[in-house]
């Protein structure tokens, strides 16, 4: 799980008469954090029936992590953020959004983001949950970048 966080620089050029914005933002930084517990296909096929060549086969994973039983999204969120955050040399203060895309949320109710807003402290943050699955990652760079160009 890893989140990202991007910069805007505005900058301004001419036409005619007008001054028009043209809004740059990129990553500044990425953070991820990992469950200790790893999983190993000989595991999963022992529960399921199959064997560890055939998961790898089809899914192209040998190992995965699960999260402890005490760990939330939100926890793993927070700490993939506050890593970003201090790569970046952020504080969480300084966020104007929070987006968290997850098909695993803690809750149907409150928003995951918002568990991960008040783990962070970013207190000035707008908050959303975006589930989208695998292509959730991608959705939600996109939606920064659109929040970023719209600002006035």
């Amino acid at each position: 799980m890893s989140n990202a966080f991007s910069s805007m620089r505005r900058a301004y050029r001419v036409e005619g008469s007008s001054a028009v914005p043209q809004i740059h933002s990129g990553i500044l930084a990425t953070g991820s954090y990992l469950p200790k517990e790893e999983v190993s296909n000989d595991e999963i096929a022992l529960r399921i029936g199959t064997t560890s060549e055939w998961i790898e086969r089809k899914t192209q994973i040998r190992t995965r992590r699960y999260a402890a039983p005490d760990e939330a999204t939100s926890d793993l969120a927070a700490k993939a953020a506050m890593e970003a955050l201090e790569r970046a040399g952020i504080d969480p203060e300084q966020l104007d959004y929070l987006l968290v895309s997850t098909s695993t949320g803690d809750f149907p109710q409150p928003p995951t983001s918002t568990l991960v807003q008040e783990l962070i402290g970013a207190t000035n943050a707008a908050c959303l949950d975006l589930n989208a699955v695998c292509s959730g990652f991608v959705f939600a760079l996109e939606m920064a970048r659109g929040a970023h160009c719209t600002q006035s």
